[in-house]
């Protein structure tokens, strides 16, 4: 199963580069749905299987999801951000 959902991965991470968009810095309404969703999914992969983002993510992929990860929202919740366990909920806010 493992070797198979990798397969998928890399051939999901060849051709996404069309359909991903990634806001600029100042650009916060004309975001979609869609489009946070495949942020959050390639930052999960990015966590989870990096070699993988490297092998087969396009350097507009890469770009794209780096812009991303920079947008308030995403700094606050990456797994180093989240080993700090603020006191409250209230510290995570953006």
């Amino acid at each position: 199963m493992y070797v198979r959902s990798k397969a998928g991965i890399g051939r999901a991470l060849a051709g996404i580069d069309n359909v991903f968009y990634a806001p600029s810095e100042n650009e916060a309404s004309s975001v979609s749905m869609a489009d946070l969703c495949l942020a959050l999914g390639l930052s999960y992969v990015c966590f989870r299987l990096p070699e993988r983002i490297e092998e087969k993510a396009t350097s507009g992929t890469l770009a794209k999801l780096e812009r991303w990860e920079k947008r308030r929202s995403f700094e606050l919740t990456t797994p180093q951000a989240l080993k700090a366990k603020p006191e409250t909920l209230a510290a995570l806010r953006f």
